[in-house]
This record gives structure tokens, C-alpha cells and sequence, in this order.
């Protein structure tokens, strides 16, 4: 069972609420718990950000839903149960496991959808069927599949169909041999999408049976490789209305993001969709009614004031390192807030260190850079 819209909600009810290693779930818990709820939440990392914070009324630690998912949704069922939760709202990738379990009261579309949204190729093909601006897009499964692309491949990028964070995306120019390392298969496809020249935009919604219920659209000029870290809310009629029409034609209910690229005139074609939140949650916490879009689509959907400005500050520092702290980058430090320190809940910028400490130890085990043990535990890649 996914959640059902709801006209009223007793803001002194219980939320599960899962993925508490992330900034944006910070943010997420202190919306819910400055607006009366209560927050529990569960967690298969042992030093979440989220556990230290005061918004937070019970931390859980539950199993990795990626590797152990029957016992992951055991855990679920046991804390939704003991707690008599009213909703599931998970934040990252463990929303694909948590969708599973229709009996409970989880706030995401259903897996099938999820999967869908997910695989960069299904997006793309769902998006034009739509009638929506989608650059053209191919799956390749194989190395034969790429073959046709070689000869003109400045005209194309080419990801992973299931990835985050951009990390392995080749944008033209490509090196003489980088597209040499890639080895698509049937159960490691990649895609070939169209390059597209523009700025892009960035949106992340909550929705509910189709109707927007919060949007921010933003832009993200400082990054660590290619994730955002300084965030800025903008209105932008052409990237809301695409944004509305594809929560409309698809019925969703849940959190969605999407990378947008802004053509001439304001129309935007979306390139990729993030099934869950993502850093524009920022930008919505502090917005009057946020908190409540979780649990009905109000008449005008939520949004930041203009300019809303969030920072990640670590990485941010290293941004203004490389950039030389200019003049531009001082301004954006000094017109944003911090996404994890804040007067009224403290703790978590102290803690944040024991959270980048396990997330080494894991690196550290598995050969691995410190992002992808940030998700090892709860990453879907498709399949069952």
C-alpha cells in the first residue's frame, strides 16, 4: 500500500523515516520535527548524520537493504509496527527496497515505476512517449551496440543506465581511448544520449496521485566532479511546467528529481530522473508548508522564496580552493546557509566526522572512493 492523500494530518503523528546518512535527510527530519511530527529513524549505517541531531525522537539501526533485503524489510515492518508510523519516506536508494513492502505506508511510487524513472533509457523512451523534450537517447547492452557511435561520438555522451552522482558519465570531448573502457552488457547497460549544449537546470518535487505538491528548481554553478555543492533557487516557468506535466501523466506520489538543459527561449529537455530526494531538498526546508506537502498536495504547490541559497561547506571550500576563492565564490558563501550546521540542532556538524570516518573505513575494505561507500549498501543497479 502506498501512501494515500490525505486532507488533514495530526502533526503529533510518528514518521519512519530512512536514509539518515545524507544531508538532505537532515534537512528532511528537521522540516518534519520543527513542524510538530515526531521522527524516527531508520538506518543501516551506524553513525548517520541523523542520529545526532535533535530533531530526531529514535535512531534504528536496520539491516543493508542491498545486501540483506528480507531481513532489511523485517526490520521495516517490526519499527513502522512498534512505532505505529503513519508513512515510510525514504530519502536515497533504499527507496527501491523499501517500495517493496505494499503493505506498509511507504511514500514512493511503486517499484515498477521506480525502475522505470531509474534506468536512464526507460526515462528517456517514457519521456518521449509523453511528448516531453528528452534528448534522443539508446540503450547499448553490448559492445557492438556502441560500435555506431564511435565514429561520431562528440555528438553523444555516454553513462551508465544505472548510476548517481555522474561519476562514470563521458561528456564530449572524449579522450582518444576513454570510450575504450567501457564494456556494456544485458546486466551492465549503458546509454548513449545526445549531447546538449546549455546551461542546466536542476528540480526536485514532491508529489502526490499526480498533483505537485513542493517543487524547487535550482541551479548548482560550484561542484565536487559533478555533484552540486552550493544550490540556488530560481523560478523557471519552462522547467515547472515540463516538471508538472510528467507528475501529472505519470500519477506519482513521492520525492523525484530532475537534470534539466535550458534551450534558447526557456523550453527545457530532461536528461536524466532521480527517483528520490536529492540536495534541492535544501532549498524546501525552511519554506512555509514543506513539511506538510508529505502528506497532501496543497492548493499552489510549496516553493523557496527566490534566491534561496544552500551550501555544502567542505566541499564548497575545496570548490573556492580551485576556483581561487574569487570575488563570485565569497558572495556565494556569504548569501547561503550551511546544509548541516544550524543554531537550533548543533550536533550533526560535530558528528559528521564519525559518519566520514565509517564511510572511509568501508572505502577502505572495499578499494573504493569514499561516494560510492556512501551508497554500497543501499545502490540498485536493476534487476530483482
Amino acid at each position: 500500500m502506498h501512501l494515500p492523500t490525505r486532507p488533514q494530518t495530526d502533526r503529533s503523528e510518528t514518521v519512519v523515516m530512512l536514509g539518515g546518512r545524507a544531508p538532505a535527510a537532515l534537512d528532511l527530519a528537521r522540516a518534519l520535527a520543527w513542524s510538530g511530527r515526531r521522527v524516527v529513524v531508520a538506518e543501516s549505517m551506524a553513525w548517520p548524520l541523523t542520529r545526532f541531531s535533535n530533531a530526531v525522537a529514535r535512531s534504528v539501526r536496520v539491516a543493508p537493504p542491498r545486501h540483506e533485503t528480507d531481513r532489511f524489510l523485517a526490520d521495516l515492518r517490526r519499527l513502522v509496527a512498534e512505532e505505529r508510523a503513519v508513512c515510510v519516506i525514504p530519502t536515497c536508494e533504499e527507496v527501491f527496497y523499501a517500495a517493496r513492502a505494499a503493505d506498509l505506508p511507504v511514500f514512493a511510487p511503486p517499484p515498477d515505476v521506480l525502475a522505470r524513472l531509474h534506468d536512464k533509457a526507460a526515462f528517456a523512451a517514457r519521456v518521449r512517449s509523453l511528448g516531453l523534450g528528452v534528448p534522443e537517447t539508446h540503450r547499448i547492452a553490448s559492445e557492438r551496440d556502441l560500435g555506431p557511435f564511435l565514429a561520431d561520438s562528440d555528438r553523444w555522451v555516454f553513462k551508465p543506465a544505472f548510476s548517481r552522482f555522474g561519476t562514470e558519465t563521458l561528456v564530449p570531448p572524449h579522450r582518444p581511448n576513454g570510450l575504450r573502457a567501457i564494456h556494456p552488457s544485458e546486466t551492465t547497460p549503458w546509454v548513449a544520449q545526445r549531447f546538449e549544449r546549455g546551461p542546466v537546470v536542476c528540480a526536485h518535487a514532491v508529489a502526490h496521485a499526480g498533483r505537485l505538491a513542493a517543487l524547487a528548481v535550482y541551479r548548482t554553478p560550484y561542484t565536487a566532479g559533478r555533484a552540486g555543492v552550493w544550490f540556488r533557487h530560481e523560478r523557471h516557468d519552462g522547467a515547472r511546467a515540463w516538471v508538472e506535466a510528467f507528475v501529472d501523466a505519470e500519477g506519482l506520489t513521492g520525492q523525484v528529481a530532475f537534470d534539466l538543459v535550458e534551450r534558447p527561449g526557456g523550453a527545457v529537455v530532461a536528461i536524466e530522473c532521480n527517483p528520490r530526494a536529492t540536495s534541492g531538498l535544501h532549498l524546501l526546508r525552511d519554506a512555509p508548508g514543506f513539511a506538510d506537502a508529505f502528506f497532501a498536495a496543497p492548493p499552489v504547490p510549496v516553493e523557496p522564496p527566490e534566491g534561496t541559497a544552500v551550501r555544502l561547506s567542505l566541499p564548497m571550500l575545496f570548490a573556492g580552493r580551485r576556483d581561487g576563492f574569487d570575488g563570485a565564490w565569497r558572495r556565494a558563501w556569504q548569501t547561503s546557509r550551511d546544509a548541516v550546521s544550524d543554531a537550533r540542532d548543533p550536533r550533526p556538524a560535530l558528528g559528521q566526522a564519525l559518519l566520514v570516518a565509517e564511510l572511509a573505513a568501508r572505502a577502505r575494505r572495499t578499494g573504493g572512493s569514499l561516494l560510492a561507500a556512501s551508497t554500497a549498501d543501499i545502490a540498485w543497479n536493476g534487476g530483482a
